[in-house]
């Protein structure tokens, strides 16, 4: 782990992150999670699901607003290669590459993000 990791951890807290959806591909049950430490190749996700080494899951991720103007969601397949338990039973942090990224899907007449 590198050391920013080690510190939000000791601290309680994350270093800046996006929310996330995370799907599993093999029960389709899907998780709140956060992302953060992202890369062109990959990212770490904190989640309450525990996947298993190789598992590929759909990571739907919601930026921050820029300037008041709302931002597109990016939906990718990634590929989970590491998984360490935080908080017992509740919430481990994964290391991802991504796999493929698929188009987002048009939002609905009315959404709002929540």
């Amino acid at each position: 782990m590198n050391q920013q990791s080690d510190h939000a951890r000791s601290t309680g807290g994350l270093p800046a992150h996006c929310t996330a959806k995370l799907r599993s591909l093999v029960t389709s049950e899907i998780f709140d999670a956060l992302c953060y430490q992202v890369t062109f190749k990959g990212m770490r996700v904190c989640s309450p699901f525990v996947p298993q080494h190789g598992e590929a899951v759909e990571l739907t991720v919601y930026p921050p607003d820029i300037g008041g103007r709302p931002s597109e969601p990016f939906v990718t397949r990634v590929e989970v290669v590491a998984c360490t338990q935080i908080r017992q039973g509740q919430l481990y942090e994964l290391t991802v590459n991504i796999v493929s990224n698929t188009p987002t899907p048009p939002k609905p007449k009315g959404f709002r993000r929540g």
